[in-house]
């Protein structure tokens, strides 16, 4: 499964995120979907399968309390609906 995770995830790109926070009402500046695409290709293991919590200090730091938490609380949303996946 990691392989397949792996390969999706690289397979993302910047206005894929862009669109995906629209339709969840986070909207992003180019150089914010850029950040989220960096940690998210140089991070997805840690993330998924490790300790996600200094990544989501530093896009709560970087976004700001109010957005920071609304990707946050859509990554858990997403993690805890696909764990049985991952």
């Amino acid at each position: 499964m990691r392989d397949l995770i792996r390969i999706f995830v690289f397979k993302i790109t910047v206005q894929d995120i862009l669109n995906f926070g629209m339709e969840n009402d986070i909207f992003l500046s180019e150089s914010e979907g850029e950040f989220l695409h960096f940690y998210l290709k140089n991070n997805w293991e840690e993330l998924i399968y490790g300790n996600p919590l200094p990544i989501i200090q530093k896009i709560e730091n970087k976004f700001g309390k109010t957005k920071g938490e609304s990707i946050c609380n859509l990554f858990y949303k997403y993690k805890e609906k696909y764990k049985n996946y991952l």
